[in-house]
């Protein structure tokens, strides 16, 4: 039996409950009041320039570039200073990359004028300081800073003593012979700090183990780290901290502009939108766009910025330009033509997106109607935002543009309605459509109509224990089934079939394992169509049968000391996983570097093949909107490579020439090319039958601990699914 119209539709609109709910990172600052007018000028591009500028009282900007000289040599460091439109470099320090040290870190000025440098020994795991006197003669060095391998963030000294900012968001206080003095603000991840001359710190942090919110602090760095005054502010993940001493602000820039923070009045507002200035940044690492790297601002307002890019065989390129206020506020370009989103928060994502959009085309803006102020607050609203959700859509209460993916709505019903527009008439005319994924578009397609676009993906797939298989004379089959996996657990009873990391939930992964055994069932279990369910189809009691047996055996999964397969802990046969992104896979594949595990699609189904992927990033144009054409060409830019290689996509972009990019970002090998194709191109529906999955499985868990016959068991989900077909 295969799903397909719905005979209800707006009724079935009421039923759409939490589904896949898309965990991802915070959301870009937001600007709080009308910005100033800018232009740019570029003062410096070229070799790399550290991520550090420092503005000191006599007015100069100071920065460190990177200078490449004859090869065989090291590079040298040039220490430049910035006054009055005159940048001149003042001296030249020795290299670091080609010797036991890495590149510096972070540098500053002491009082004395002195250059002092933080470095990283590798082999070592430790912090070093070199000071460099005004000549560029090295005049002091230690090498016992205990950093271990976070990194370091920001570096500053103050009265004697290096205030170091680690990369696990920790601020320690250490003597300039590298001496720990102490720590600031403990209960806090600090992401970026200024410190002022009276030993004030300015600091962006967030309360460890809280909701994620950030707070700007003001503490005494010579009082235990004691904070002063504190506020929240706008989500600032990305963002950076200055401090101006001839005026007492504080300043705060991320890739969208930059905000003054005066403490004494506690005001915050904008001061520069970089789009305005003409300048476009990215907070990834990203090709072609510019990522910010740091900041300075002073006592005139003027901004001077430091980004970078990293083209391919070229290497980091950085650019220092400096922002400074136009004579008159420019005039401000009317948009013709206003789209609006309707989200239950703002996806990191589709944040960035919209802003370069909107950057290069100045003429259309887009506005946000969201259920949630962030993502925080909408994960712990889980369970009512698919309610709240599908009220908007019944309603037609939504904007041009609906997000439908990762938002909590059962989409699979939600895109058998009238609600949206079916975009093959725009896809298929155009000179995009070849260079995207067939199998993740043709995944969405129900009933020849395709009313989500998904522009990122998540692929179930299996970790294969090859080493342990090969040992046991295991030939997989080319499509492997559920039947076949349990077909191993009854033949092998000693071998766990799966593996849970340690400290995970028992009864969680027992509803993870059976959440994929289900899954690919169901297009043959249900027929929403007739609104009918037949549980008791004779191949799916057989299957359940010996589902038990291995359960009982107490082999359908172990816990494991680490996840997934370390060499010393190769103790299971698969781990389930979802391939949404390549970082984490290509990790896992070099550790095993020995081809003791392979990636291999989740199990078919027994009737059908039933291949199922995720839509993370789904969105679909109202039948309702008025701006079709402006969505559609919103809705096309989100499939380009440019945004598709966003690092904020957090999935598997549905643009090919995009996914190769990411593949060949992290020197997949022949083999893990194979294996990753395999599975991202073997889809056959994108959505999954969520609260049907979930009427099935709690009564077959039940069955499994004995509190329920198998009858009673198979009776019960067939009512729960009726229920549901009818309410």
């Amino acid at each position: 039996m295969k799903p397909i119209r719905m005979k209800r539709t707006w009724e079935k609109l009421l039923m759409f409950i939490a589904g896949s709910i898309l965990m991802i990172g915070c959301l870009c600052g937001a600007l709080t009041a009308a910005a100033e007018s800018y232009v740019s000028s570029v003062l410096q591009e070229g070799a790399p320039i550290n991520d550090d500028l420092y503005l000191k009282s006599d007015g100069a900007l100071y920065y460190l570039q990177t200078r490449y000289v004859d090869e065989g040599r090291a590079d040298v460091f040039d220490l430049h200073r910035l006054q009055n439109g005159k940048d001149e470099v003042l001296f030249d320090i020795p290299g670091y990359g080609l010797s036991d040290h890495s590149s510096i870190s972070a540098f500053d000025l002491d009082e004395e004028g002195n250059l002092v440098t933080l470095f990283w020994l590798r082999d070592e795991d430790k912090l070093g300081m070199d000071t460099f006197d005004r000549s560029g003669a090295r005049v002091a060095s230690c090498d016992s800073i205990d950093a271990g391998n976070t990194g370091t963030i920001r570096f500053h000294l103050y009265d004697k003593q290096a205030f170091i900012l680690h990369g696990d968001g920790k601020l320690n206080v250490y003597t300039m012979e590298g001496e720990y003095v102490r720590s600031l603000l403990q209960d806090r991840s600090v992401g970026d700090f200024a410190i002022d001359s009276a030993g004030r710190i300015y600091a962006i942090t967030s309360i460890r183990g809280s909701d994620g919110s950030y707070r700007l602090v003001i503490a005494d760095s010579q009082n235990g780290g004691q904070i002063i005054q504190e506020r929240q502010i706008p989500n600032a993940s990305s963002a950076y901290i200055c401090y101006v001493e001839e005026t007492g602000n504080v300043y705060l820039a991320d890739e969208t502009g930059v905000e003054r923070y005066n403490p004494s009045e506690d005001t915050l507002e904008s001061v520069a939108d970089f789009a305005e200035a003409g300048v476009l940044l990215t907070k990834g690492w990203e090709a072609e766009i510019p990522q910010l790297q740091h900041f300075a601002v002073d006592a005139n307002e003027n901004i001077f910025l430091v980004s970078s890019t990293y083209p391919s065989g070229v290497g980091e390129q950085s650019t220092l330009r400096r922002l400074a206020l136009s004579d008159a506020r420019a005039e401000q370009a009317q948009p013709d033509v206003t789209l609006t989103i309707t989200a239950a928060y703002q996806q990191d994502f589709l944040v960035e997106a919209v802003r370069r959009y909107t950057f290069l085309h100045p003429d259309v803006e887009i506005v946000w109607d969201v259920l949630y102020p962030s993502y925080e607050s909408f994960f712990a609203n889980q369970q009512d935002a698919g309610q709240r959700m599908a009220a908007k859509i019944m309603t037609n209460d939504v904007g041009d543009i609906v997000a439908t993916g990762g938002m909590g709505i059962e989409y699979f019903s939600a895109l058998q309605t009238d609600a949206f527009v079916d975009l093959h008439a725009y896809l298929d005319n155009d000179e995009i459509l070849p260079d995207l994924n067939p199998a993740a578009l043709e995944g969405i397609t129900l009933n020849g109509e395709l009313k989500g676009l998904p522009v990122g993906m998540g692929y179930p797939c299996f970790v294969y224990n090859r080493e342990l298989g090969d040992s046991l004379g295991l030939t997989l089959p080319s499509e492997l089934k559920w039947s076949d996996v349990l077909a191993i657990g009854i033949e092998h009873p000693e071998i766990p079939l799966f593996g849970m990391g340690a400290g995970g939930i028992t009864e969680g992964y027992l509803l993870t394992i059976l959440e994929d055994f289900v899954n690919v069932q169901m297009p043959d279990l249900i027929d929403l169509d007739e609104e009918q369910a037949d549980f008791h189809q004779e191949w799916f009691v057989e299957l359940l049968e010996d589902l038990k047996t291995v359960y009982q055996a107490g082999n359908l999964f172990t816990i494991s000391n680490l996840s997934p397969f370390n060499k010393v802990y190769r103790t299971h046969l698969f781990e389930t996983t979802v391939l949404r992104g390549t970082y984490d896979h290509t990790q896992l594949y070099i550790q095993n570097a020995d081809g003791g595990i392979a990636y291999i699609p989740a199990p078919a189904g027994e009737i059908h093949r039933n291949a199922i992927a995720y839509p993370f990033r789904m969105y679909s144009i109202s039948s309702n909107s008025e701006n079709k054409e402006a969505a559609w060409a919103f809705l096309r830019y989100l499939l380009t490579p440019d945004i598709q290689g966003q690092y904020s996509l957090d999935a598997i972009p549905v643009n090919m020439e995009a996914e190769r990019n990411q593949r060949s970002s992290r020197s997949y090998s022949d083999e893990l090319n194979r294996q990753y194709e395999a599975i991202v191109n073997t889809v056959d529906f994108a959505y999954d039958y969520s609260g049907y999955k979930a009427d099935l499985i709690y009564p077959i868990i039940e069955w499994l601990n004995g509190t329920l016959e198998l009858e009673e068991a198979l009776a019960e989900a067939e009512y729960n699914a009726w229920i549901r077909m009818n309410e």
